[in-house]
């Protein structure tokens, strides 16, 4: 029931931003993007130091929205907006020394607030750009962790805020408006922690991030 309800606000969102960008990008100047896209090689960074630890991901996806401001008319740029990430992931637990036998699952909602700095390249004769590469910088927040343990195992926190660093690369074939992106994203923030990710380095029980998303372009 909880994923279903998952499933049908993000259709409402990926709803709601279309039509909203689609309301909006007559009255401004600026460009408006509409995002709609995979994540499958996403979630909370396991810690690979320990072997009877694993943390196996499965394929998300992510909507949202964007707006993108030129500064002084030139190939510089910055974007911001908002999109919704659907993260579902396990974490599996064969401690036997200490009796932590198990499985963590995870479904996790993160809203992200992106902030980011864009550098438009090869432009055509009407200066639309084949290649945008952006440098990112993520607020997270996570309305939604539904969490299922099975077996025995360790108690944990998640933090509702969090933050990330991202870069992508966006592709528009024949300078049209229809885009492919690639982001890839790492956590600067623990996110996760429990007995085996709370005292390693900094990645381990942070978010890291791979998406494959289309993109659309209102000008």
């Amino acid at each position: 029931m909880r994923k279903f309800i998952i499933i049908v606000l993000s259709l409402l969102i990926a709803t709601y931003s279309f039509a909203f960008a689609d309301n909006i990008h007559h009255s401004i100047k600026n460009k408006i993007y509409f995002i709609l896209g995979i994540s499958p090689g996403s979630g909370i960074v396991d810690n690979d130091e320990i072997d009877f630890i694993t943390g196996a991901t499965k394929v998300g996806f992510k909507t949202g929205g964007s707006c993108e401001l030129n500064i002084a008319k030139s190939r510089h740029h910055l974007e911001t907006g908002l999109t919704i990430n659907y993260q579902p992931q396990t974490i599996s637990y064969n401690d036997s020394g200490s009796g932590f036998i198990g499985k963590r699952k995870m479904k996790l909602v993160i809203l992200h607030l992106p902030i980011s700095y864009n550098l438009h390249l090869f432009h055509d004769e009407y200066n639309k750009p084949l290649l945008i590469t952006k440098l990112i910088s993520y607020f997270t927040y996570i309305p939604f962790d539904g969490v299922a343990d099975e077996g025995n195992v360790p108690d944990y926190t998640l933090e509702k805020f969090s933050r990330e660093i991202a870069f992508s690369i966006t592709f528009f074939p024949f300078y049209s408006n229809w885009g492919v992106n690639f982001e890839g994203s790492r956590g600067v923030a623990k996110l996760y922690q429990d007995k085996y990710h709370r005292f390693s380095e900094q990645a381990v029980g942070g978010y890291s991030g791979v998406a494959w998303s289309i993109q659309y372009r209102f000008e």
